[in-house]
């Protein structure tokens, strides 16, 4: 994460945990626009995935690395908008019937939701038995430039994180 340095003490808390073995199931990173939340996302899901890390960063040449370069990698989903404004009740339900299987490469199964705040009622609702009883491994990540238009129950059971713009020295 060096080339995104403002964020480097949240990515600092968040390898720690799973290096340690405390993995959250859900994660909420919230802040403004432009902050670099969605490139943290895919980096973070880059690592967990990757058969061949070192020292916190994915290696970019095992098959989990290049299936997931490729957009290929069976264990990642990406959720947005599809035709819509929003993100419909039938993407998260397919969410879902997804994340309850075993991962096929054998390690961790990440979805991220980008724009999180564009989920209809329906699909923020429909979203909360996977956060509640998440399957082994599972991780969901969530991303928002405005965490008010989410849920409070959803938000609840997220660990969240707020993205700072950067200080000028």
């Amino acid at each position: 994460m060096d080339y995104l340095p403002w964020n480097q003490n949240i990515w600092e808390v968040i390898t720690k945990q799973f290096s340690s073995g405390r993995n959250p199931h859900a994660l909420l990173l919230y802040g403004s626009s432009g902050l670099g939340k969605r490139a943290f996302a895919e980096n973070l899901s880059s690592l967990l995935l990757c058969k061949a890390p070192t020292k916190n960063k994915y290696c970019g040449r095992c098959k989990s690395c290049a299936l997931k370069k490729s957009g290929t990698h069976p264990d990642f989903r990406m959720v947005s908008p599809e035709d819509s404004l929003q993100i419909k009740i039938d993407q998260i339900r397919e969410l879902n019937r997804w994340s309850v299987q075993t991962a096929q490469q054998g390690g961790y199964k990440i979805a991220i939701i980008f724009p999180s705040e564009q989920m209809s009622s329906q699909s923020a609702n429909a979203l909360l038995k996977s956060l509640e009883e998440p399957a082994p491994k599972t991780l969901f990540i969530l991303i928002s430039d405005k965490v008010s238009s989410i849920l409070p129950t959803v938000r609840s059971r997220c660990q969240s994180f707020l993205f700072n713009n950067p200080k000028h020295t």
